[in-house]
């Protein structure tokens, strides 16, 4: 069985994880004063109904229909974990490139963009959204500039698309 880097990361970090939550590893410690619990994700990679691929192989294209039960499974594992995270931080690739290049289609349609902010509203700790290549996706939706992504990151995910 020849299996691809995203698949293989996606096996460890769930087999991991199901490991670590069943032994209850994931609890064993209490918060202790001074300490900082978070959570890093990343590549999330959110689609919308637009999305119609395909990716550059078959399983590329079938992790990213999976993407968005991904985000809610992983949503439920960081929000079950005891003494809770007080942070999540999203390392880039947020969604997954952009369905047009006209600025107004975003206002005009529920997309990926509004799909990963209503997901991350579910996570019990706040969400700290960072952009990476796709979110950035120049290159794959042409017209869509980085003065663009700027813009619907501050409008649809409130926040700016740098900060500290």
């Amino acid at each position: 069985m020849i299996v691809s880097r995203r698949q293989f990361q996606q096996m460890a970090f769930a087999a991991a994880g199901a490991a670590l939550l069943e032994r209850g590893a994931l609890a064993l410690t209490p918060a202790k004063p001074g300490t900082f619990r978070f959570a890093v994700i990343t590549d999330t990679h959110i689609i919308d109904d637009f999305y119609r691929g395909p990716e550059g192989s078959p399983e590329d294209t079938e992790t990213i229909f999976k993407a968005n039960a991904n985000l809610l499974q992983t949503r439920a594992t960081i929000n079950a974990i005891t003494p809770a995270v007080e942070q999540v931080f999203h390392a880039g690739d947020f969604f997954h490139n952009y369905p047009s290049a006209d600025y107004d289609f975003y206002f005009k349609n529920k997309t990926r963009i509004d799909i990963a902010y209503e997901m991350v509203q579910g996570f019990k700790a706040p969400v700290h959204i960072g952009f990476g290549n796709h979110d950035y996706d120049e290159h794959q939706t042409p017209g869509v500039s980085r003065e663009m992504s700027n813009r619907l990151f501050e409008a649809k995910l409130k926040t700016k698309p740098y900060y500290a």
